[in-house]
């Protein structure tokens, strides 16, 4: 059933994100195109829009992440499917997955058309690919790709993080001590939230760095000195993130007021 979840909110959320995606993507191609012309004029006419279609593509990613936890659990929408034969924290992780997903697809269109203007520049060169990537594999140690899978790794949680506080934020205007006030539930109550979470996320774990075994101001002299502190960090984050989303499913599960 959690396949069937992740698979309905993966084709809802790609009505509203492909195309603006796709048109990223065609943007690039026509500012390249017209680059490479001597008109000044339409060129920079054409990365004008290209840079606003981007800001377009990544404030509509946001807000579709948010409209649609909100209006797909906590409005009208909420009746269907908490009536359905899965888990509060299934729904909560298929829309979780589905915005992880969607937004690696965002990221990755975005270096997409930044190869495209790297291809067109005129000191670019095909063997520089070639030359650049056998520098790396020639070069890199065993440690160097722990080092790079611990940062993906801690990108990933860091943005897991990101969505589930804003879920949090969402989700604690069900708690009935903000019953009272629409305005201050819906407006400031969300936006309050969000930011005391990173104000004490912040303040802890600049505490318990200070308290583990290394010393995070040590200079870093090769990758490896970097594999201890990176790990300590996904450590942490992960706490985080489990805990946020059982607050999350808590709050959901025990308090959920359909409007």
């Amino acid at each position: 059933m959690f396949a069937k979840l992740l698979k309905h909110e993966f084709s809802a959320i790609a009505k509203g994100l492909l195309p603006i995606y796709l048109l990223m993507i065609a943007a690039a191609v026509i500012t390249n195109l017209l680059l490479l012309t001597r008109y000044d004029t339409p060129s920079a006419i054409a990365a004008a829009i290209f840079g606003a279609i981007t800001v377009a593509a990544f404030v509509i990613t946001l807000v579709t992440t948010i409209r649609r936890f909100r209006r797909n659990l906590l409005k009208d929408e909420g009746y269907l499917m908490f009536t359905l034969p899965v888990t509060t924290k299934q729904l909560i992780l298929s829309k979780a997955v589905a915005a992880i997903i969607w937004s690696g697809i965002g990221l990755f269109c975005g270096l997409l058309c930044g190869f495209l203007f790297i291809l067109n520049a005129s000191t670019f060169e095909w063997g520089m690919i070639s030359d650049f990537f056998a520098f790396i594999f020639s070069h890199a140690q065993a440690g160097d790709w722990l080092v790079v899978a611990e940062v993906i790794v801690s990108m990933i949680l860091n943005f897991t993080l990101f969505l589930f506080v804003i879920y949090l934020s969402i989700s604690v205007t069900q708690l009935p001590i903000f019953k009272a006030n629409d305005t201050v539930r819906h407006r400031i109550v969300p936006f309050g939230c969000f930011i005391l979470f990173y104000i004490i996320y912040i303040g802890v774990t600049s505490l318990i760095s200070k308290l583990l075994p290394f010393d995070a101001n040590a200079t870093i002299t090769q990758s490896s000195d970097l594999l201890i502190p990176l790990l300590s960090g996904i450590a942490i984050e992960l706490v985080v993130v489990t805990l946020v989303f059982f607050l999350v499913d808590y709050i959901l599960a025990r308090h959920l007021n359909l409007e």
